[in-house]
């Protein structure tokens, strides 16, 4: 983030006007719809596992 703030303030980015910076380490390349996609149905999945463990630890242990 301190770069590209740097960076704006010099001199070099006299010519800059009306850009957008995506300063996310690269997410936003990351983050194709073919990649988002995948993401989600892998956050779906962890989720529907977590809520599994959390219901199954919940019940009572049978002795």
């Amino acid at each position: 983030m301190a770069a590209a703030v740097a960076f704006l303030a010099s001199d070099e980015a006299a010519y800059i006007i009306g850009q957008t910076l995506f300063i996310d380490g690269g997410l936003t390349l990351y983050l194709t719809s073919e990649n988002l996609g995948q993401l989600k149905k892998e956050a779906r999945e962890q989720g529907e596992r977590g809520i599994k463990q959390k219901r199954d630890s919940t019940l009572p242990t049978q002795l």
